[in-house]
């Protein structure tokens, strides 16, 4: 009997009442074995068996051992509680039979939101107990799915739903259920990977199937606006179970919440959107680290907020959703490569962008980030060095509403190579994706910013022009209170336009700048600024435009890159370059030569153009040996002498 009480402590049951039950003993009998157990040195006054005397213990298919797993696991069901230490004991232990199955797949639904990899484990060896691996199959998946693994995850629930489809729905009690979890966990995956056409079907299957109809059509709200179905989102939104009414549970309030921030966002106010996804976020929190979702309430408010110049509001929602490890592993990636993003935005350094794999839609924010960060830090060469995995990223995914930021971003930077014809297709199926939703301001203006943005590199003004036009619509489209970005950009591109011209307005350009600082993009405004101020002929108007963008991109990497060589050859004229016989100077070496002759050092040069003591040394050493001067006093002279000829010119 000693030896059948050790077995039974080893499996976790470690309290008197449970050892009397599982070895059928009266409690005082009980408590005399443990203590003998425990004087012995066999077992610990923790109850746990000595490693030696543990290791003499039968295992595996021992009779003895099946017979009292199945007792323990009766046991412990007729008591309930936490089932865990026990449900980890069988599981170790092989244990097989019906109570046994009983207990790990109960054991799995307690821990899952705690313990998602745990919990998979207690799916599995409920499996491998008897349970059919189809009705399992559903939450096992899921259990993955949270834990990060999201291949296996699909694998599992595919299985799991081929099994229910050969079983056969009808007249089994549970089945329905099943395939209805099944396919959602599927359509729940198929988002993360990007594929949300895939996913939306899978919803669209679960709607026209009676009896399958539940609250997990709010979650294929926001899947289905993602593709431009508004009709289906609509109905999706409104959809009634027809034969019960679900218990209302916090995730249904937080869906119900989710689906009307959504379609709020492509029809209504941006604000309320925000508010409406921030408040299901929160609702989400004590219990998020355990419901896999398409894509969490905080991921789509900080969307939501980024495109509506809130990135204060993102870093803050994102912040927290991680800290509460919402929607499982894949969520804490989601929200992290999302916070990533808010920091490029600003120009500022990324150091939480997750490493390792990451799935197909978290790689497209992660690779277009890595090209933003070149562009922003004005390295020509590490743009081109990023570019292949953006491309990759890009073929890979297909648009969605919600991947119109990185779709801009990658836009730029195909721009500044000259790749555009990559990102065209891309570009098409965005504006037949936005025609779809009636062009809702709130997505539609980031993406138009972008085109402006790379018109002007690739010296486009009728591009530019169209879509600043596109902006200025945009911005009278939506209610007053939710105009701020939308003027923000539509004044902004109005400005680059006149500044490209050759109009440049110093009171224009610094307030300009000031707005897009506002709405969350100051490396933006610093580089307007800085622009700007490269090509105006009033030296003081130069200076100031100059610490303009020093005060605003203090805060920013590089805040004014080197993209002289994008000035438009027809504009440069005695700006761009001067020539004698001997050589002829860049624009951007043309303003470190005014510099220097002011007396500045390359430190102090540096900081007025944001870029770095050494970068002005190169420049200095390349006038240098373009101009044949041998001294420091002759390249000052010839310095001189150029600068003279453009004031004439």
């Amino acid at each position: 009997m000693t030896q059948e009480l050790l077995l039974a402590a080893t499996m976790g049951a470690r309290d008197i009442e449970l050892l009397a039950d599982v070895l059928e003993l009266d409690q005082h009998t009980v408590v005399g074995l443990v203590r003998s157990a425990v004087e012995s040195g066999r077992l610990g006054p923790d109850g746990i068996p000595d490693p030696a005397a543990a290791a003499q213990l039968p295992t595996g298919p021992d009779l003895r051992v099946q017979r009292l797993c199945q007792r323990l696991a009766e046991a412990q069901l007729r008591r309930g509680g936490h089932l865990r230490a026990v449900a980890t004991g069988l599981s170790q232990a092989g244990a097989r039979g019906a109570a046994v199955a009983s207990l790990l797949e109960s054991a799995g639904h307690q821990v899952l939101a705690d313990s998602p990899a745990t919990a998979a484990g207690f799916f599995a060896a409920a499996t491998r107990a008897g349970a059919p691996e189809g009705r399992l199959a559903a939450r096992h998946a899921e259990a993955i799915a949270l834990s990060g693994d999201l291949w296996t995850a699909l694998r599992v629930a595919e299985r799991g739903l081929a099994d229910v489809a050969d079983t056969g729905m009808s007249g089994v009690p549970g089945l329905a259920e099943d395939a209805a979890r099944g396919v959602s966990v599927i359509a729940a995956i198929l988002v993360h990977h990007g594929q949300l056409t895939a996913a939306a079907d899978r919803y669209r299957w679960l709607a026209g199937r009676e009896g399958l109809l539940d609250g997990r059509m709010l979650a294929s709200v926001p899947v289905l606006l993602g593709v431009g179905a508004l009709d289906d989102a609509r109905r999706a939104s409104s959809a009634k179970p027809p034969f019960f009414e679900p218990a209302p549970t916090v995730r249904q309030a937080a869906d119900e919440l989710t689906a009307r921030g959504c379609l709020e966002s492509v029809t209504g106010s941006a604000g309320a959107a925000l508010s409406q996804l921030t408040s299901a976020a929160g609702l989400l929190e004590p219990i998020g680290a355990g419901q896999l979702m398409p894509d969490s309430p905080a991921a789509l408010a900080a969307l939501v907020a980024l495109s509506h110049g809130e990135p204060q509001i993102a870093e803050s929602v994102l912040s927290r959703a991680i800290e509460v490890e919402l929607g499982g592993a894949p969520g804490v990636t989601r929200h992290r490569v999302l916070l990533a993003w808010t920091s490029m935005l600003a120009g500022h350094a990324v150091d939480r962008l997750p490493s390792g794999p990451l799935s197909p839609r978290d790689e497209l924010f992660a690779a277009a980030i890595r090209l933003g960060l070149a562009r922003r830090h004005g390295d020509l060469n590490a743009v081109a060095q990023a570019w292949p995995r953006a491309k990759e990223a890009l073929l890979r995914h297909p648009v969605d509403l919600y991947t119109l930021l990185p779709l801009g971003e990658i836009l730029i930077g195909a721009a500044l190579l000259r790749r555009q014809d990559w990102v065209r297709p891309r570009l098409q199926q965005a504006d037949a994706l936005l025609a779809a939703l009636g062009n809702p301001p709130l997505w539609a203006a980031p993406l138009h910013w972008a085109r402006v943005q790379a018109a002007i590199i690739v010296e486009s003004p009728d591009e530019a022009v169209r879509h600043g036009v596109e902006l200025a619509k945009a911005a009278r489209q939506v209610p007053v209170h939710d105009r701020h970005f939308l003027t923000a950009l539509s004044a902004a591109g109005r400005c680059w336009l006149r500044v490209l011209g050759g109009e440049i307005d110093q009171d224009t350009v610094r307030t300009v700048a000031g707005q897009l600082c506002a709405v969350g993009l100051p490396w933006d405004a610093a580089r307007l600024a800085g622009q700007a101020a490269i090509r105006t002929p009033d030296r003081r108007a130069m200076s100031a435009l100059l610490d303009c963008a020093r005060t605003i991109g203090g805060r920013t990497l590089h805040a004014v890159p080197d993209d002289s060589a994008q000035v438009p050859a027809a504009r440069q004229g005695s700006r761009s370059s001067l020539v004698d016989g001997k050589g002829e100077l860049s624009g951007r070496e043309l303003e470190v030569a005014e510099l220097v002759l002011a007396g500045l050092t390359y430190k102090q040069i540096g900081e007025r153009l944001f870029i770095s003591a050494k970068t002005v040394e190169h420049h200095v050493a390349r006038m240098r040996a373009r101009l044949g001067c041998g001294s420091r006093s002759e390249l000052f002279g010839q310095l001189r002498l150029r600068l003279t000829i453009r004031s004439s010119a």
